[in-house]
């Protein structure tokens, strides 16, 4: 009897400790990349939903910030908008299997440069299991002082007609294709050696990115 005791709260336990670990779910990708023009301001969503079985109170701290002092920013949450990434602070309360985003608002004023913000995430109920948001940003006509090397990482053939091929990427990955006018134009889940089907895209040339542990890593093609 005290065997099947333990054998209970044991399983009890281990459930508990599963549904603790699904906080939220993001919508599109928890490493989120944005790429802008010069001018204008761009406004970046980061979805997600509330997993957690009941009232989430989410709380988010700046863990990695090199936003350039020459852009202008808006960073809000689902109660408050800030002129600046924020060191720490809580989204209202979003309801079981609820819906909230990270919104942020990017004014480059001209200066093209790359910038990786990072936050930790988590439930301020269980605040030993975290997670973390990345946002990348990338003004294009620069230098991408910020961005992470991967020298493996190849896209081909180059021109392509119907089907790029990725190598590089180890593990799945949110892969985004952005036009130069940095529209998003593209995206799929993939891993290395993996393909995507660009027949529907117009003639021209093409960025391809992603987010690593390091930052952002991107390429370029020419659809043919």
């Amino acid at each position: 009897m005290m065997r099947s005791v333990l054998l209970v709260v044991a399983i009890l336990f281990a459930s508990s400790f599963a549904n603790a670990q699904q906080v939220v779910r993001f919508e599109n990708s928890k490493n989120a990349s944005f790429m802008m023009g010069h001018a204008g301001t761009t406004d970046c969503h980061v979805p997600f939903q509330n997993l957690t079985g009941g009232k989430l109170d989410l709380v988010y701290r700046k863990i990695a910030d090199d936003f350039p002092a020459a852009w202008w920013v808006s960073f809000c949450d689902n109660y408050d908008c800030f002129a600046t990434f924020v060191a720490r602070d809580t989204f209202a309360p979003i309801k079981d299997s609820g819906y909230a985003e990270f919104k942020v608002s990017v004014t480059p004023n001209g200066k093209a440069d790359t910038s990786t913000v990072k936050y930790e995430i988590y439930n301020a109920s269980t605040p030993n299991v975290k997670d973390t948001v990345t946002f990348v940003f990338m003004v294009q006509w620069g230098a991408g002082l910020h961005e992470a090397m991967n020298p493996n990482f190849q896209v081909y053939p180059n021109p392509a007609a119907d089907v790029i091929h990725l190598n590089g990427i180890q593990s799945p990955t949110q892969v985004h294709i952005y036009s130069t006018e940095g529209r998003e134009v593209l995206s799929a889940t993939v891993s290395n050696e993996n393909s995507i089907n660009i027949a529907s895209l117009p003639k021209g040339f093409f960025f391809v990115s992603y987010v690593n542990e390091n930052g952002l890593v991107r390429g370029s093609f020419v659809k043919q």
